[in-house]
């Protein structure tokens, strides 16, 4: 009886221990659109290094549980909204729990409205922005910006550079903002989008923020980040003071394999993820709910595949071992499926808001 008392202490212990360790970033609101897939991606919302030791168990009207991702396809009947719980069990039992409310909008009716999308490689690739035109195609949706390449497709322009963060957009004197060395977005709207200021505004930054941080990351760093995150944020509010802004919560990346084919021991996968994690957290803290009804954030990285939607390629096992394997080769950066899954994530943002602010 001694000995089982003792066990029973020790796994209440555990069981303490994980529920205070576990945290689960979960937004306040996820939007969804009709035909659209939403997903929550569990490895994407609890901090933890490896979500196979966990059950997540999801408790919602509606959806579907599986193992690593709870999936939705909403149809026009399903619009309205309900409240998702998410509970996480380890061995010892509760580990920890969230909710959240899923929003989904009936299609927004056409009118004509500029779209700005401000970004770096992820905007820059094009795929996303594409994907939105495609699901927004009949409400009237044109996109703004002076970045036009080759591969797009028709129709799309951006405001994406590869390797950007918020410091560059903020401070650079390559930012296509400043004028004089400070911040200057409403000459940007007149002599790039002739006078016409964007209706709908979207930041998709943070990757190379939180790269940035690398193995000593801190409050300070982070606090420095967010600085540059409000002064962007800011004037763009001063200079658009009817636009609709959206501040993109970005994903998390890929695993080992495609972090150590990029980076070396630069900086591992682990690391990139609590550093994402504080990022994320401290953008959801300064601009989710800050009273301005045209301003939130775009949860991003609850929707993105983590594990199937990066590029792979084909290697031998090893130097004595010619058998092939897929390892993922893109720590940063999705394979079209995941591009899309951004655009997905987006669109419904976009769709959401059209209707709550017109």
């Amino acid at each position: 009886m001694k000995r089982l008392a003792v066990l029973m202490f020790g796994l209440s212990v555990l069981s303490l221990c994980a529920a205070e360790s576990l945290r689960l970033t979960l937004p306040e609101k996820i939007y969804a659109m009709p035909g659209v897939e939403c997903n929550l991606y569990f490895d994407s919302v609890a901090n933890v290094i490896n979500p196979a030791n966990y059950f997540f168990e999801v408790r919602a009207p509606k959806g579907r549980n599986d193992i690593k991702r709870w999936r939705f396809i909403p149809a026009e009947k399903d619009c309205g909204e309900f409240e998702l719980q998410l509970n996480v069990y380890d061995d010892a039992g509760l580990a920890g729990s969230g909710k959240t409310k899923i929003v989904v909008m009936p299609k927004a009716g056409k009118k004509e409205r500029t779209l700005l999308l401000i970004g770096s490689s992820e905007t820059a690739a094009g795929i996303y922005p594409a994907r939105i035109l495609e699901l927004m195609k009949d409400s009237g949706i044109t996109l703004a910006g002076t970045v036009k390449r080759a591969n797009y497709a028709p129709g799309v322009v951006t405001e994406g550079y590869g390797g950007w963060s918020y410091a560059i957009f903020t401070r650079s004197a390559r930012s296509p903002f400043l004028r004089e060395g400070r911040l200057d977005f409403k000459q940007y709207v007149n002599q790039k989008c002739n006078g016409k200021t964007p209706d709908i505004i979207t930041i998709t930054l943070g990757g190379n923020d939180a790269f940035g941080m690398g193995y000593n990351a801190s409050e300070q760093k982070l606090a420095a980040i967010l600085d540059s995150a409000e002064k962007l944020i800011s004037e763009l509010r001063r200079a658009a003071p009817e636009a609709v802004i959206g501040v993109g919560l970005t994903y998390q990346g890929a695993g080992q394999d495609a972090f150590g084919a990029n980076y070396g021991c630069l900086l591992s996968a682990r690391q990139f993820r609590i550093n994402h994690r504080m990022l994320i957290e401290g953008l959801m803290k300064k601009f989710e709910n800050t009273g301005d009804n045209r301003l939130s954030v775009i949860p991003i990285y609850l929707n993105i595949d983590s594990e199937h939607n990066f590029p792979t390629v084909s290697e031998p096992v090893s130097l004595g071992n010619p058998s092939r394997v897929a390892r993922q080769s893109n720590a940063r950066h999705p394979a079209s499926a995941g591009y899309r899954q951004i655009g997905d994530a987006m669109s419904a943002w976009i769709n959401a808001k059209i209707i709550e602010t017109k």
